[in-house]
């Protein structure tokens, strides 16, 4: 059985650091090819410049290929997706959709540019950024692959009386999250916990019956989910400092829609 076997049909190849390593790589053919046409001219140069000619040749065949082989190793951390799962190479670490048990993403200026995942019961991150050719293929792939994995399982959950937990940052994670290094450093900050039950949920600042939103707006201009109440009222949080916001979303919208039908069917 090989490697990738266990992710199903393949989906998608995406390698880390692609346009970096493709720059890099583009350098090292220019100064391969500038070596080249200094070997090509030496012996026409004059004799007093011909040491000359000789050293920078070589120090431009020495640095092309050197930039070439470190293009080359930034290209060795790749990704491999499939509808299963997706896997890291060079070390084949594997993670399916049904083993994630968490995502985090790390957002600048409303928009995704990194996802890190772990398996559920499990402290370590996994984690790429926008850095990775075709990052939002991969992101798309990934969030709905790991959706349909798990929102039936925590539906379940939540029928059967279960109170979910989501992360979000606490207030001196957001401050410390401007100076994150990356999505691995940002999901390591500090959090609080958002609770979902089937009857209501509970935010860090306010805690809201299911029974009386109205409306969900999520706007990428304010970064904020609004929960827009039958009595007027707006209640909102953060959705860029929330922990599997996208997953938290399909939940409640998911109960929300079962108990107009229940209300419906009452009728």
């Amino acid at each position: 059985m090989s490697s990738t076997s266990r992710l199903g049909p393949i989906l998608g190849r995406h390698v880390n650091l692609s346009m970096l390593s493709v720059a890099t790589f583009f350098l090292g053919a220019l100064c391969l090819g500038a070596a080249g046409l200094l070997f090509a001219v030496r012996d026409r140069a004059p004799l007093e410049a011909a040491a000359l000619i000789q050293a920078v040749m070589v120090g431009l065949g020495v640095m092309g290929l050197a930039t070439m082989a470190l293009a080359l190793y930034l290209r060795r951390k790749r990704w491999v997706q499939g509808e299963l799962g997706v896997q890291r190479l060079p070390d084949g670490a594997t993670w399916l959709y049904t083993d994630v048990g968490e995502t985090c993403q790390f957002y600048r200026y409303g928009m995704s540019v990194g996802l890190a995942w772990r398996r559920d019961g499990e402290t370590e991150w996994a984690a790429l950024d926008a850095r990775t050719g075709g990052y939002l293929k991969f992101l798309d792939r990934f969030l709905t692959g790991y959706h349909e994995a798990r929102v039936p399982v925590l539906l379940r959950q939540l029928e059967a009386g279960d109170t979910l937990g989501f992360q979000t940052l606490s207030a001196g994670g957001k401050l410390k999250s401007i100076f994150s290094l990356g999505v691995k450093h940002y999901a390591t900050m500090a959090t609080q916990t958002v609770r979902l039950s089937r009857d209501r949920i509970e935010l860090p600042d306010a805690t809201v019956n299911l029974g009386s939103i109205a409306a969900i707006d999520v706007s990428s201009w304010s970064e904020r989910i609004t929960l827009k109440l039958h009595d007027g009222r707006i209640v909102t949080h953060s959705y860029t400092t929330l922990f599997d916001a996208p997953l938290l979303l399909i939940l409640l919208e998911t109960l929300l829609t079962a108990r107009v039908e229940r209300a419906g069917l009452r009728v």
